[in-house]
């Protein structure tokens, strides 16, 4: 993983959603901050953002053991949706993370993956690391 290329490409997003904001959010002042919205970054990416209070009926395996769906980054449809039955802060980071897929990993089509917060989970892919990487330096420059 290289965190400096991936620090970079959050970076350009930074600056390309604080140039895009008045189209971003029309009609309201917002802080350099305030920008920094999982929707709005997926929306500049060219994919549409969706939360959905049943995503997280849909279960899948991972290790052996069952999970539910957290957010779904589904290049095909081109859409990126997380489920609205977590807390902010963990709808935010997932958001983020499928965001990180989305730019990191272009030959991914379809991924799904369970709550996330940013919190260690233990040994994880390489991809999935990248992508929590990612979504920290979002929604924290």
């Amino acid at each position: 993983m290289n965190k400096i290329k991936i620090e970079q490409q959050v970076r350009e997003l930074h600056v390309e959603l604080w140039r895009s904001r008045q189209n971003l959010f029309p009609g309201r002042e917002v802080s350099a901050l305030q920008v920094l919205e999982p929707s709005a970054l997926i929306e500049v990416l060219g994919a549409s953002y969706l939360e959905l209070p049943d995503l997280a009926d849909q279960v899948f395996p991972y290790r052996g053991r069952y999970f539910e769906t957290a957010g779904v980054m589904d290049r095909q449809a081109g859409h990126i949706a997380v489920s609205s039955r977590h807390t902010q802060t963990v709808t935010r980071f997932t958001a983020g993370h499928e965001a990180g897929h989305w730019v990191l990993h272009p030959h991914e089509v379809l991924h799904r993956d369970m709550p996330l917060d940013g919190s260690p989970k233990g040994i994880r892919p390489v991809i999935e690391k990248e992508a929590d990487y990612f979504s920290a330096c979002f929604l924290m420059p």
